[in-house]
């Protein structure tokens, strides 16, 4: 805050300070509240920025636009206690990658309990420019035989 003090004192003594429209206490609380949102404000933005995109189940079908850097998350439900699992089959081909493993977590209240279902979350990330359909399928792995139970497809193009 005497950050902030000193800043709108400065101001206000280059803009000659004597003229009524910038002095008085309603002009200075103008000018602390402006600067506390340009330092505060402006780099929360800033930080925003960088997080991934976050996609789920909503996003089956759908088309996304990333640019070449821009990471994103899809995070799906899933229940691997019953042997049920999620796949990508298609999509990892130069346009994204995975990046690491997926994570599981429980459900919120059924946490501690066996067969608790939960979400799983792929982490990507575009590194080349094109269009990609990322496919995932819902199945048990080794019922080769039969078809998967839930699929997801996402549209991915990536600019550069």
């Amino acid at each position: 805050m005497p950050l902030i003090l000193l800043l709108s004192s400065r101001l206000l003594s280059i803009s000659g300070g004597d003229t009524p429209e910038v002095t008085g206490p309603r002009w200075r609380a103008l000018m602390n509240w402006t600067l506390l949102f340009l330092m505060l404000g402006l780099p929360m933005a800033l930080l925003a920025a960088d997080q991934p995109a976050q996609l789920n189940a909503d996003s089956d079908g759908k088309t996304t636009i990333f640019k070449v850097g821009d990471c994103f998350d899809l995070s799906l439900p899933e229940n691997a206690t019953t042997g049920y699992s999620w796949e990508i089959i298609e999509g990892l081909d130069g346009v994204i990658m995975q990046m690491g493993k997926p994570e599981f977590r429980s459900s919120g209240s059924d946490k501690h309990m066996a067969g608790a279902g939960g979400t799983v979350t792929y982490h990507f990330k575009a590194i080349g420019s094109g269009t990609v359909s990322l496919r995932l399928i819902y199945h048990r792995r080794w019922e080769k035989d039969k078809p998967a139970l839930k699929t997801f497809h996402l549209a991915v193009t990536v600019s550069p």
